[in-house]
């Protein structure tokens, strides 16, 4: 019976008899059950309320992502290399598995080998050992053994090649079908894409390749090799919280909560961009707006680095956003919520990381910059980044297909993520109030400011991301919150529109007491405000 089946559409296993492009569907069938299963997961449970429109959804997405696998493999399916590749494949995807559930994301951007061999004790578990076993040894093993005979080469490259067409017509098709419903969703879960393994892991290296060896190679400027604290005595303590999609107007037309005891004041700045890597990026660099680019920006140094040389210690708490490329020179401490929950929220970021960080990570009166990325305000699901009780203003849209939520119910979900976020900042001032009262010869100041804001359905416009030659002022104007009582009274509501993310590096140089050639005094709020405080005495 074998005689009469042709060469290469058959592959002997055992008694078993697979022609190859089974084999193949299998194999793909394989990479998405075995590593992607937690991204399927986290994009369920992200959903809202599940509708039939968006199972079909999801079951869509998981149809893309098997098809994706089934490109790789067909990419992979030259007799030399088929299996040790396969092989790799496995390896690598179930390394990656078991990293992402340690809170240990690749990141080319930022991967240092050394200090991910220092936190190799982590893989000495038993359930790294049992997805070793089964994720990686056991199918290596039984491919290892698969005879698989191939067809002439011609034929056996034109039907890889007609496959590969197929595959890609067919994952070309679903995103034209798709893109407006699955839009929302990239947006709201785009810090889950690292689960996508392995093509997270071959996208975000071919990109750093080509960032690396391919693009213009520009020599790294040296802004400042010396800079120092000025007072090495000083006590000071900031914490900086950076928010995202959270415009000015929709922050500062309440009061805000518990902040009218304290000497908090609000004013506006113009953001960099609409979307967060290079807004966040021109945050911390020392280039205006106007001449601001990522790869200028990335080929000099920024404020972390000017602040870690000159003896601060710096922190970066997040859920999951890592500091990525900002922290590549600087000796920063990296510290992640480990959620055991379905949904953690940004108040428990704060009631545990921070308040561990403040009293407990270095000595208390150390020089430290806290700085805290929140998930707050997600778009476009803004209802998945609150607590229940914060649904405030009802209706709201709690599904992902934003389009079938009406304008009241948006601006409603949008609202209550606003109000919470206050919550969120009011327990933040809590907890620096607390640490203060412990250590009063301390100096601890409280900004907050994000990385862009959002359209509400302004202009026929939705969420972020508008090219800034053209984005309305509701996604480029965001928040301003300092809280410090040295701060002169009233000094953020004078320099209102006068503001921008300019201003950020140079008011945390300021803060310190940085002796730097990069501080310019001009975009110091604090400098400015205290100066503006001297003339209006002088006036009396």
């Amino acid at each position: 019976m074998l005689k009469q089946m042709r060469l290469g559409d058959v592959v002997t296993f055992r008694s078993q008899t697979f022609s190859i492009y089974k084999l193949n569907a299998l194999l793909a069938l394989w990479l998405l059950l075995a590593y992607n299963l937690p991204f399927l997961n986290t994009i369920w449970h992200g959903t809202g309320n599940k509708s039939m429109e968006v199972i079909a959804l999801l079951t869509g997405v998981a149809i893309y992502l098997l098809l994706l696998n089934l490109l790789l493999v067909l990419c992979i399916n030259i007799k030399p290399i088929f299996k040790p590749a396969l092989m790799l494949t496995f390896f690598i995807s179930t390394i990656l598995l078991y990293s992402n559930s340690t809170g240990k994301q690749y990141n080319p951007w930022a991967f240092e080998l050394s200090q991910w061999l220092d936190g190799i004790g982590r893989f000495l578990t038993l359930t790294f050992a049992l997805q070793f076993i089964f994720l990686f040894l056991l199918p290596s093993i039984l491919l290892s053994v698969i005879n698989i005979q191939y067809d002439t080469t011609k034929r056996h490259i034109i039907k890889t090649l007609a496959a590969i067409g197929l595959v890609c017509f067919s994952l070309f098709s679903i995103h034209q079908l798709t893109q407006d419903k699955i839009k929302p969703y990239y947006h709201s879960m785009r810090s889950a894409l690292v689960d996508v393994i392995p093509m997270h892991f071959i996208d975000s290296s071919i990109k750093y390749v080509q960032h690396q060896y391919f693009e213009p190679v520009h020599s790294f400027a040296i802004l400042d090799n010396a800079p120092s604290l000025i007072d090495k005595n000083e006590h000071t303590t900031v914490v900086l919280i950076v928010g995202q999609s959270i415009r000015a107007d929709a922050f500062t037309k309440d009061n805000l909560l518990s902040f009218e005891q304290h000497t908090g004041q609000k004013s506006s700045l113009s953001a960099c961009d609409t979307y967060a890597q290079s807004s966040i990026q021109c945050m911390f660099s020392f280039l205006s707006l106007a001449e601001f680019t990522d790869q200028q920006a990335s080929h000099q140094q920024n404020v972390l680095d000017i602040l870690a040389l000159s003896g601060v210690n710096i922190f970066w708490l997040s859920h999951h956003e890592s500091c990525g490329e900002l922290c590549k020179r600087a000796n920063v401490y990296e510290r992640r919520l480990q959620c055991k929950n379905k949904q953690c929220y940004d108040h428990e970021l704060i009631n545990t990381l921070l308040v561990d960080v403040l009293h407990n990570a270095i000595a208390p009166k150390a020089p430290k910059l806290i700085v805290i990325q929140t998930q707050n305000i997600g778009s476009p699901l803004y209802s998945r980044f609150y607590p229940n009780e914060f649904s405030t203003h009802i209706p709201e849209c709690k599904t992902l297909l934003v389009a079938n939520c009406n304008n009241v119910e948006l601006v409603n979900s949008y609202q209550n993520a606003v109000d919470y976020m206050k919550f969120v900042l009011a327990q933040a001032n809590s907890r620096i109030d607390q640490f203060h009262a412990t250590y009063p010869n301390t100096n601890t100041s409280l900004i907050f400011t994000a990385k862009y804001g959002e359209s509400l359905g302004e202009k026929g416009l939705y969420f972020h991301g508008s090219p800034k030659a053209v984005a309305p002022s509701e996604q480029l104007l965001v928040p301003l919150l300092i809280v410090d009582d040295n701060l002169p009274g009233d000094c953020l509501s004078m320099l209102n529109g006068k503001l921008s993310h300019d201003f950020v590096s140079h008011t945390l140089l300021g803060y310190f007491h940085i002796r730097s050639k990069t501080y310019s005094p001009e975009f110091d709020i604090g400098y400015l405000c205290k100066s503006q405080a001297i003339e209006k005495a002088m006036l009396y």
